[in-house]
Order: structure tokens, then C-alpha cells, then sequence
């Protein structure tokens, strides 16, 4: 009698999880992705003001460096400050994003493949969360795209950095 019971319970379980779906919330993740664009735009003309809007005021940055890992409120406002004083920055554009909100709709993640001039295929990964009824981003990360096939040069040449 418990197995049949518990076979029940689990085939249950599985059809109404796998057919509750989150709503993600009318138009939110366009404006998330607007935000992204203004986001790039603002860094691609070295706009200070407008770029650290995006964020929360203790907002965390992690460049492609490993000791690029700010706060917003501290060492990454020193850092736009020296390569936005003459209105210039840096351009990554935007190729494909995905967004994704949390069960409530007052977070969204997204990861993006942004393409720089300079680098190459970025990865840009992020938190936004709702303040005040707007969404601010509350962390970004960006990598270095490291297609499989060269991982292994690439390892290398980081071994040789680090022997040094």
C-alpha cells in the first residue's frame, strides 16, 4: 500500500513542478536589457554619471583581472574616474543576453556575450534587483570567452605568468 502511495506522490510531484513556471514579469526583462544597452553605452563614451547609475550604491565589479574586484562605492569609482576623465572608456557590445527572474520578480540574473574591439568574445554576468521601483544592478562580472580547443595554450601561457 506505501509504494503505490509514494509512486503517486512522486509522479504528482513531478508533473506539477515540471508544469509551474515562473512568470516573469510583463516587460521587465526588456527593461533589463535596456539598461544593459544603456549600461555599454555609457562606458563605450565614457560617460561617468550615467555609467554608475546602473548600479546599487554598494554594487560589486569583477573585471577580467584578478585584482579588479570593487565595490562601486570605492575602487571602482577610482578606477572609471581614470579612464573616463577625457570622455573616452570602453566598448563591449551586447550580442546575446538572457534574462532571468527570481519567483517574486524583485531579482533578475542575466548572463550576455559582448564583443570587444580590443578582447575579443566577453562573458558579462549580473544581478539586478529592485529598489525603489527601479532595477538596479547589484553585481557584474566579466571573463574572457576561452574557446575549449585552446584552453590548454591558454593554461600555459598563464603558468609561465605566474612562474615568474
Amino acid at each position: 500500500m506505501k509504494k503505490p502511495l509514494l509512486s503517486l506522490f512522486l509522479i504528482l510531484s513531478i508533473i506539477l513542478t515540471g508544469t509551474t513556471a515562473w512568470a516573469v514579469p510583463e516587460g521587465e526583462a526588456e527593461k533589463i536589457k535596456a539598461l544593459l544597452v544603456n549600461f555599454h553605452d555609457a562606458a563605450a563614451k565614457g560617460d561617468k554619471k550615467r555609467y554608475l547609475s546602473v548600479f546599487t550604491k554598494d554594487a560589486i565589479f569583477l573585471g577580467t583581472d584578478e585584482t579588479e574586484h570593487w565595490q562601486v562605492s570605492k575602487g571602482l569609482t577610482d578606477y572609471v574616474d581614470l579612464y573616463f576623465k577625457e570622455g573616452k572608456g570602453w566598448a563591449y557590445l551586447p550580442e546575446k543576453q538572457f534574462i532571468y527572474f527570481s519567483k517574486e520578480g524583485k531579482t533578475a540574473w542575466f548572463d550576455e556575450v559582448a564583443v570587444s574591439k580590443t578582447y575579443g568574445r566577453l562573458r558579462g554576468t549580473g544581478v539586478f534587483i529592485m529598489q525603489h521601483g527601479k532595477w538596479k544592478m547589484a553585481h557584474y562580472s566579466l571573463t574572457f570567452l576561452i574557446p575549449n580547443e585552446k584552453t590548454k595554450a591558454f593554461i600555459k601561457i598563464m603558468n609561465k605568468k605566474d612562474k615568474k
